[in-house]
């Protein structure tokens, strides 16, 4: 039919739906006239309706997670793996995936907003909703059981949130609730019972470090150490000037990472009893850090209220991806990320459910971030005394760029205004310009690509030269002037 295809000569599989989506915002793509790759590995393509198109080589490493059948699947709130399976909710419905995020189907509809959910080693998946409380699926009855409403110390479960929850046995799990009429930390089973371990702390998160032990963050900054013979809570330190806190993370090195609403990405130093946190020039400049997710190469994939960004944690550098590489989620006030097989990531945010191969992602990236773009004059525009209104002056402009010569002005031509442009169509819109007038002023001016231009007036007799250079926000190399 002429639509574009995308033949993964890894896994041998067709795509182009999944594929082509985060780029032309579309289900189904154009028909395709014709079809080319540059020496960047950008596709260009004829297409109907569209156009001219371009592709940029990011879209080798991102699709969208979208059911192949006509379900509608709003934005993933949270994400579990188990074996090869992938289970994750949106607003309403539980879903379950192959590891390549193939094959969507819906498990369980109608359940609401799933704020917590665990998987034991036998497939039992304990959840936790907005306004319903704790159901658990999957066991040998095959039946939906659910927990008491009202806890054994009065504190109601319909009413809070329940933020966090962790599998200790086959059959035993911790939960937290978080809310202003009920808050706590709770020890339940897999036959409904419910044990009250400390009614007291509003939990935010609840982490199992690689030593096995169990850390609870609380809502105040307090991170206290659960003990699973005597059932009971002890503080290790508190987080000083706390901020609220929506992820709390240890990868496999050993870093324990906290998401602030306000204090911006932290590092736990455990020895100094401290949270070290990230200069916010590195996280999109933003305060404001939703989700987490890290690579098999080591990367942090940051969910941020100004977009997603790459940190490299060892170098201190950081690039920031946006519409030009297919992601349009800014905000990620609602989101989820998990790792899956094959160095792939699910990020999600509120529009868009990508899957990023990382592997193929961190190549374009450290590619990207050495990649330098050319200013190009492309108009000149005049103004004589006898002729208020500027003219075009391009003739002028070409001959002196072909011939590398002195461009002149008379005094005639009192004011003038230079246009400028890069020569990377893929990156236009993020891209930006500074400018000087050297024998003027030696400092540089910032423009816009909106703004693209210079304009002089009444100069004093005399010789200039003007320069110009792209302003690349993902390159850390200098640009030619």
């Amino acid at each position: 039919s002429e639509r574009l295809l995308y033949i993964d000569n890894i896994d041998y599989e067709i795509d182009f739906s999944s594929r082509f989506a985060p780029f032309l915002q579309e289900r189904f793509l154009p028909t395709i006239n014709d079809l080319s790759i540059d020496s960047n590995g950008h596709i260009i393509a004829g297409a109907n309706i569209y156009g001219l198109i371009s592709l940029p080589k990011s879209s080798t490493f991102l699709s969208y997670l979208i059911p192949e059948t006509n379900t509608s699947m709003g934005n993933i709130s949270i994400a579990r793996n188990f074996n090869e399976t992938l289970i994750f909710a949106d607003r309403q419905n539980l879903y379950t995936a192959n590891k390549k995020g193939k094959n969507i189907s819906v498990m369980l509809r109608g359940i609401g907003f799933v704020a917590s959910m665990d998987i034991n080693n036998n497939g039992v998946i304990v959840i936790g909703t907005y306004g319903k409380g704790i159901s658990i699926i999957g066991t040998e009855s095959s039946e939906i059981l659910s927990l008491p409403k009202v806890l054994p110390n009065g504190n109601r479960l319909d009413v809070n949130e329940v933020s966090e929850i962790l599998f200790l046995t086959e059959k035993t799990f911790l939960f937290g609730l978080l809310g202003t009429q009920g808050k706590g930390l709770y020890l339940g089973d897999l036959s409904n019972n419910t044990i009250t371990i400390d009614k007291n702390v509003n939990v935010r998160r609840i982490l199992r470090d690689r030593e096995q032990n169990v850390l609870v963050l609380t809502d105040s900054g307090e991170i206290l150490n659960y003990d699973k013979e005597k059932r009971s809570l002890s503080t290790l330190f508190e987080i000083r000037n706390s901020s609220l806190t929506s992820c709390f993370k240890q990868f496999g090195d050993g870093s324990i990472w906290v998401c602030t609403e306000g204090k911006g990405l932290g590092k736990l130093n455990q020895s100094a009893e401290r949270v070290e946190y990230v200069d916010s020039k590195l996280t999109a400049n933003s305060k404001f850090i939703r989700e987490l997710v890290q690579d098999t190469e080591g990367y942090l994939w940051v969910m941020t209220n100004n977009g997603l960004v790459r940190y490299d944690h060892e170098n201190k550098t950081s690039i920031k991806l946006g519409e030009e590489d297919g992601i349009v989620d800014i905000d990620f006030e609602i989101t989820a990320s998990i790792n899956l097989p094959d160095d792939r990531i699910l990020v999600a945010g509120d529009t868009q459910n990508c899957i990023i191969n990382s592997r193929l992602a961190n190549q374009h990236i450290n590619e990207r971030m050495q990649k330098t773009t050319a200013a190009l004059l492309v108009n000149l525009d005049i103004s004589e005394h006898e002729n208020r209104s500027q003219q075009s002056a391009n003739t002028k402009l070409y001959e002196a760029l072909d011939k590398n010569s002195e461009l002149t002005l008379t005094d005639d031509e009192y004011l003038f205004t230079l246009t400028f442009a890069a020569n990377n169509f893929i990156d236009r819109k993020i891209l930006g310009f500074d400018y000087r007038l050297v024998g003027l002023d030696e400092s540089w001016t910032s423009a816009t690509s909106n703004e693209s231009k210079a304009t002089y007036s009444t100069l004093p007799a005399g010789n200039y030269e003007f320069e110009v250079r792209v302003n690349d926000p993902k390159s850390i190399v200098d640009q030619p002037i």
